[in-house]
């Protein structure tokens, strides 16, 4: 059993490109990477290389780029399972079964997530966000709820304000699309979440709250918030490159007159 040791180079490098990722300072954020991934495969460590590839997969999940989160994600399960590297493999099918979920192959993602499930309780920090996101994405409403729910119980204000809110976003869309939906839980989740990504500095969750809001206050009829809101998320989305989200977003707005 392969378990090693990450290089030093490699991890700290991932730090900070977790922290440019929460800031949506992307460019930033890819430039550690590559600068991780050559000190990786120069080594030949498997360890290392799975280290530095992680990172990369959550710029792109985040950026929406999902192909490319995916094409660096299926390599990492290849050498987890190659290597028998236990330590990263959970969390490579995380953002993987994600990316998935984002790129329309639910069956994909769930196959993943039926592995992972048996060991939620297992799942730590950035992670626990992206395995709700997966549940949703995948139809799995529910279980994302009850998941959400006990996460915020966990981490408490003074634990972790990121991941709270990531989570406090993560519920806001939950109670926005389950039937029948929760208008004022949403809401009251989304703000929440935008209060603590302004907090942070978070750009990127920022622009995903005004979405949410917007879409919420469009539902509900609101359109002067509802136009506001989508605004915002589109000029935010459009300056951190976030594409992804862009068309969806734009045909909302343009829907509206």
């Amino acid at each position: 059993m392969f378990d090693g040791i990450s290089n030093q180079s490699v991890t700290s490098r991932d730090m900070l490109i977790q922290c440019y990722n929460a800031l949506g300072q992307f460019p930033e954020s890819m430039k550690l990477h590559a600068e991780a991934v050559k000190i990786a495969e120069a080594m030949n460590h498997p360890y290392s290389m799975i280290s530095a590839y992680g990172p990369a997969s959550s710029v792109y999940v985040m950026q929406g780029a999902v192909e490319q989160a995916i094409s660096l994600l299926e390599h990492g399960r290849l050498l987890c399972q190659t290597h028998h590297i236990r330590h990263h493999y959970r969390d490579t099918l995380i953002l993987l079964s994600l990316a998935y979920a984002l790129s329309q192959r639910p069956a994909a993602a769930l196959e993943l997530l039926d592995e992972v499930i048996p060991h939620r309780r297992r799942i730590v920090g950035l992670f626990v966000p992206a395995f709700i996101e997966a549940l949703f994405l995948t139809g799995r409403v529910e279980d994302a709820l009850t998941y959400a729910t006990e996460s915020l119980d966990r981490y408490s204000p003074e634990h972790s304000k990121r991941l709270r809110a990531e989570i406090f976003r993560l519920l806001g869309v939950i109670h926005a699309y389950r039937n029948p939906s929760d208008v004022g839980a949403a809401e009251s989740h989304y703000q929440q979440a935008l209060t603590l990504a302004e907090e942070l500095g978070m750009r990127p969750l920022q622009a995903h709250c005004h979405r949410g809001l917007g879409t919420l206050y469009q539902q509900t009829g609101q359109a002067e918030q509802a136009r506001t809101e989508l605004t915002t998320a589109i000029e935010m989305y459009r300056d951190m490159e976030m594409t992804f989200w862009l068309p969806e977003m734009e045909a909302a707005l343009a829907q509206m007159g």
